[in-house]
């Protein structure tokens, strides 16, 4: 025998996990062996444990009465030993008792399993545990912590004022938002005496109630209490119902080191209370004298003002309980909803009326049932607010019996099958013909509209003939043989399907005198169980891979099922919704979005299985019943099989205010540009048309409609379309601003010349929202530059003549100088005064020949302003001008600081910004003061419209009201330094052609800065 081999019982102690093989000799259950690593995990001898009862080795702790394990364990193991199957037990507490017999609380998941002999004998029983104390107690750990931070947390937005004090100083440790709404502080006195911020109430004794609290332990609680405070400035008197607890640091400590405070302002329900008892005697003498049963409630407590005989008599009391609260009167209707009925009226200000309502009253001093119509009825203030119930009654007791024994004796047999939750047929005879089918058994095989009374079962159920289970239904009639089945196949067919479902069947034989009359039909369907349980074991491990992966998301993940239950939510759906794992398991779709009744959530989700979902927005509700707006990307999903919904919630609090900011917005920019005389207009970040004015439409003659469904390109001359498109797609893919010239058709045909500017505009996020821009009509403005660049080439024409022709005079004037100045003699030629004259002549011829020069260069500049403009490097241009100026800035000592690395590169003509450069470079170290050393400082900003190049130094500078006068031609203020007069003309006129300017900030003696701004 296996029991008796020792070679057997060593292998089985040698058996890796934690497990048991017992006798079944119940109650005992005798332990035979015992395997090693469960000896380990106990701490005990294996003498200690073999040939004893499992429950005398592991007996239940007597500290806790209350304690299940010994009882889960024995219900197993009979279990295992009656039925002769596996029994698998949940999570239990067994304590199990240490060397010194004090008891450890330890946790057990456990399976029972019996050895049954071919001949059907249970032979043994292993039972096979598993300890998962450190997992549940840290698990309870963790959730305590949690419970305690949020209990801080509702302290601090509970909507009741919450202060706790400490030490005879009454020292604030916590107060939230509405203590200092009631008290008119601020959270600087946390940590501070509280009477230095309350003076008037340390008056009113309460430094002594606080401490009397904290000596003693005992609490006090205060109802409607006057307290005088001193607010904004002003005594205000007002009342409030609190209670102060006494307030320990920790649970176990004996003595309380503060007092925890909890108080509600009830000023305005005391005064409109004592406005209302004006008019109290008169409502007083209308209950007594009304017709029918009649009662008046105040407070929300339902505390009884006034009563009428009538409403005594049914209630079976005296004039005594006037002033109590219906529950103290009536302590019979506990358990009865009227309490709660008048309590939730007096709380929602909604009436509510009874129509032959039950209660059990005390009468005489016996209990009576009796049936009421009647009415509670709100009573308002002037202000709206509820302040009291009006009760009417009138005892309908008689009728209700009357009527209940006539329908008691017709619905008792129908009510037996009809009100069953399951679905119940009744049969007769051997042809078994129904003589009763309930409706849950005609939805169930879908024959609603069928009438079963009086046809046969086959009659009914041709499909059912050769199936299992009409032939056990005939069994139990023919021989009388009770069945009872689980998840049995039967194949049905309802219309024109046929389907196979799985069912729980039980047919019991109707005895009537010892004889079979009919059979008892019992059907309960499990198809949609047996399935979903196949499905589950199909897609554990699908599921396990979709767990994973939204355990890893920072979104909120939510896995779907048909019913609208929740069959996974990872850890950021449960914390957006305030919910723990074990809350979200009883959770359906529509206690958190209920924009989705059930019918709604069926039809999302079949839509969702057929095809994609567009992202939509609706509105959530946490566990404490905030609602937050979400966008929501859903899908269908399949695992194992089974078809879920799968969405992402994501939060989009901040996205809707931004939305509705920026609806605002873009109204208000409508408005301003309908009211504006150019073009506005404003464009999508793909260049297509969003918006423009009226003035824009009345231009083209056409609606916003039209306009957006065409676009612009329509309406731009064919040969100025493609040249605009790429300026606007490439100022859109550099997120930069454009200015543009195109023609563009008006409303009677004629091409207009139009000057559009355009900037980006982004949303907080720093996407691109598109870009808005205006247009004006530059036609004339274009042909009067075009007649001006016509007049002005005559003039550079001009300019250049007049340099070319007075060149040989002025040679010849030179030449016939010199020559005047070799043929005198020597001795006139040495006269001062033939000198001066000879030497002013000359000087004269220069000037004019510098004049001359000066005008050929003026003209090249307005032929070549509109010079390529290219992306240069700032820093190689700055350099290269300081190696040519470094004779100059060694000869006079200057200082000079470079830091350009703001603006790496700059755009604008290479050859006009070195001019610009040296320039400005060049005119810092000539124009430097002697009394000082040179100190020039060039820099380089940048904003989102410029990059601005600075040059400042520390010379002569001038007085300010010349600073309009030092951009003119030939205007010079300082005739010690060799010049022309034309620099700073020619700089101002490069930077002024490329779209740019230039100013200068200068002081005398103090030295000038020039910032010239570049065009991004």
């Amino acid at each position: 025998m296996l029991d008796s081999s020792e070679n057997f019982r060593a292998a089985f102690e040698a058996v890796p996990g934690s497990c048991l093989l017992l006798q079944p000799d119940a109650p005992a259950y005798t332990v035979v062996a015992i395997t090693d690593e469960l000896l380990g995990v106990l701490g005990l001898e294996r003498q200690h444990v073999v040939g004893k009862s499992i429950f005398t080795v592991f007996p239940e702790n007597p500290a806790l009465p209350q304690a299940t394990g010994a009882a889960e364990l024995r219900t197993s193991l009979e279990y295992a030993r009656q039925e002769k199957a596996h029994h698998h037990m949940p999570v239990v507490r067994y304590d199990i008792a240490a060397a010194a017999g004090v008891f450890e609380e330890r946790y057990w998941s456990a399976n029972s399993k019996p050895v049954v002999s071919p001949a059907g004998e249970v032979l043994y029983i292993i039972h096979a545990t598993a300890e998962v104390t450190a997992q549940l107690l840290a698990e309870k750990k963790a959730q305590a912590l949690r419970q305690v931070e949020k209990t801080y947390s509702l302290f601090l937005q509970a909507p009741v004022a919450v202060c706790i004090v400490t030490g005879p100083q009454h020292i604030v440790e916590l107060a939230n938002d509405e203590i200092h709404q009631f008290l008119g502080t601020t959270p600087a006195i946390i940590g501070k005496p509280l009477f230095e911020a309350l003076p008037a109430a340390k008056a009113q004794g309460f430094p002594k109630l606080l401490d009397q609290i904290r000596t003693t332990g005992q609490p006090f609680y205060g109802t409607e209490y006057p307290v005088t405070l001193t607010l904004n400035g002003r005594e205000e008197l007002r009342y409030y119902n609190f209670v102060y607890q006494p307030y320990y640091e920790q649970p176990t400590d004996k003595a309380p080191v503060g007092v925890f405070s909890v108080a509600h302002n009830v000023t305005e329900q005391v005064l409109s209370r004592q406005r209302a008892e004006e008019s109290e005697h008169r409502y007083r003498t209308l209950i007594e004298e009304a017709p029918i049963a009649t009662a008046f409630y105040t407070g929300p407590e339902v505390r009884i003002q006034y009563v009428n005989a009538i409403m005594l008599s049914y209630w079976g009391k005296d004039r005594t309980v006037i002033g109590s609260t219906l529950r103290e009167a009536l302590p019979e209707l506990a358990d009865h909803s009227f309490p709660a009925l008048l309590e939730h009226v007096y709380t929602t200000g909604e009436p509510y009326v009874g129509v032959r309502e039950a209660t059990t009253l005390l009468v005489d001093g016996k209990s009576k049932i009796s049936y009421f119509n009647f009415t509670y009825k709100p009573l308002r203030n002037e202000h709206g607010d509820v302040y009291g119930i009006h009760h009417t009654a009138i005892d309908v007791t008689e009728e209700v019996l009357a009527q209940q024994k006539i329908e008691e004796s017709e619905a008792r047999f129908r009510n037996l099958v009809a009100q069953a939750p399951v679905p119940i047929a009744l049969t007769i005879g051997p042809n078994m013909v129904f003589a009763n089918v309930n409706e849950p058994m005609q939805q169930m095989v879908g024959r609603r509209s069928v009438a079963f009374v009086g046809k046969t079962m086959r009659e009914i159920f041709p499909e059912l003939e050769n199936q299992a289970a009409e032939q056990l239904a005939r069994r139990a009639q023919e021989k009388g043989e009770p069945f009872y089945g689980t998840e049995m196949p039967v194949t049905l067919q309802i219309g024109n399907e046929t389907r196979q479902g799985y069912y729980d069947l039980s047919y019991t034989p109707l005895r009537e005198k010892g004889q079979i009359t009919g059979v008892i039909h019992v059907a309960v369907e499990v198809t949609e169980q047996v399935q979903a349980r196949r499905r589950l074991e199909e897609s554990q491990e699908e599921l396990k891979r979709f767990k994973f992966m939204a355990d890893q998301a920072r979104d909120p993940f939510v896995l779907m099922r048909a019913d609208g239950t929740f069959a996974y939510l990872n850890k950021q759906a449960l914390d957006s919704w305030g919910y723990t794992a074990e809350e979200a398991r009883h959770l359906h779709v529509q206690d958190i979005d209920s924009s989705y009744p059930y019918q709604a959530y069926v039809e999302v989700f079949g839509r969702a299985q057929n095809g994609s979902f567009p992202r939509f927005n609706s509105v959530l509700k946490r566990k404490d019943g905030h609602t937050y707006p979400v966008s929501v990307s859903m899908s269908g999903l399949v695992l194992g099989g089974e078809p879920y919904l799968f969405a992402i919630p994501r939060d989009s609090t901040e996205q809707k205010k931004f939305t509705d900011t920026l609806q605002e917005s873009e109204q208000r920019f409508r408005i301003m540009a309908d009211a504006a005389p150019n073009l506005v207009w404003a464009m999508h970040p793909d260049s297509a048309i969003r918006y423009v004015n009226t003035t824009f439409l009345e231009f083209l003659g056409t609606t916003l409609g039209a306009f957006v469904a065409t676009n612009w390109e329509t309406y731009v001359h064919p040969e100025d379309a493609a040249a605009a498109q790429r300026t606007i797609s490439s100022a859109i893919e550099e997120r930069t601003r454009f200015r543009i010239e195109y023609r563009m058709r008006r409303h009677d045909g004629q091409y207009r010349w139009l000057l559009s500017q355009g900037a980006p505009s982004y949303y907080l996020s720093g996407e691109l929202y598109g870009y808005v821009g205006s247009a004006i009509d530059i036609t004339e403005l274009k042909e009067a530059n075009q007649q001006l660049l016509r007049t002005n080439n005559d003039l550079d024409n001009f300019v250049y003549t007049a340099s070319h022709d007075l060149k040989a005079p002025i040679a010849n004037i030179e030449g016939l100088l010199h020559a005047l100045q070799r043929t005198p003699p020597t001795e006139t030629l040495a006269s001062e005064q033939v000198l001066r004259l000879t030497e002013m002549m000359q000087e004269s011829v220069e000037r004019f020949k510098k004049t001359i020069a000066t005008l050929t260069d003026v003209a090249k500049l307005q032929k070549e302003h509109d010079g390529e403009s290219v992306l240069i490097d700032l820093v190689t241009v700055v350099e290269d001008v300081r190696l040519d100026l470094t004779p100059m800035i060694a000869s006079v000592g200057a200082q000079v600081e470079i830091d350009v690395a703001a603006c790496p590169t700059i755009r604008f003509s290479e050859k006009n910004l070195r001019s610009v450069v040296y320039n400005l470079f060049s005119n810092a170290l000539k124009y430097h003061s002697p009394e000082r050393t040179p100190h020039v400082r060039i820099r380089c900003e940048s904003t989102p419209e410029h990059q601005v190049l600075v040059i400042q130094d520390n010379g002569l500078g001038m007085e300010a009201g010349r600073q309009q006068q030092l951009f003119t031609m030939f205007k010079r203020f300082h005739d010690h330094v060799e010049g022309s007069g034309i620099g700073l003309y020619m700089v101002k006129k490069m930077v002024d052609n490329a779209g740019g300017r230039i100013e200068v900030e200068t002081q005398v003696k103090q030295g000038s800065t020039f910032r010239v701004y570049f065009r991004r």
